[in-house]
């Protein structure tokens, strides 16, 4: 796992999952069968397509091996997870956001990037991190980030939110 630091003194954990060529199989057979709800409430003022729900197995293992990396780099303990399907085709963008917590996780893990797929840039640092097959971003929250004009078809990623489960009294 390597570790980059930007401009917001905030670390961005990068890997890449082993097996990704054969699980990406799966993931797109997956959001092919779902589909994309363009009624979701990720939707805003961006162009590009989002699930609403990720209920298949290879998307609960990649969601379990980004769980496992955090707790791995930040000892967290139990950790509770939540994910979906963004799709950016040509011409396709996500205007800057963050995901609003500051004590929670973001990832973006990349299921299919063709020539042509925009990078995840990091807004106020404007660091930009290529979008690879197979590999995960993890990132604080409450960092803003974006994805710029798209220039291909079917740039297909896994984005998730990360929470350290809390104990009820």
């Amino acid at each position: 796992m390597n570790t980059i630091t930007i401009k917001e003194n905030i670390d961005i954990l990068i890997d890449k999952y082993p097996y990704h060529k054969s699980i990406n199989k799966k993931l797109i057979d997956d959001i092919n069968k779902m589909g994309y709800d363009d009624a979701s409430y990720y939707k805003k003022n961006d162009k590009a397509k989002f699930s609403l729900t990720t209920p298949s197995d290879a998307a609960r293992t990649i969601n379990d091996w980004v769980c496992k990396l955090i707790n791995i780099r930040y000892d967290t303990g139990n950790l509770l997870s939540k994910c979906f399907f963004t799709r950016c085709d040509k011409g396709d963008f996500i205007l800057s956001h963050d995901h609003g917590l500051s004590d929670c996780f973001s990832w973006v893990y990349y299921v299919n990037t063709p020539r042509g797929s925009s990078p995840l840039v990091f807004t106020t640092s404007n660091k930009k991190i290529k979008a690879e097959e197979g590999q995960v971003l993890i990132f604080s929250s409450f960092v803003k980030h974006q994805v710029p004009f798209n220039r291909c078809d079917a740039r297909i990623s896994l984005v998730g939110n990360v929470i350290k489960e809390r104990k009820s009294l």
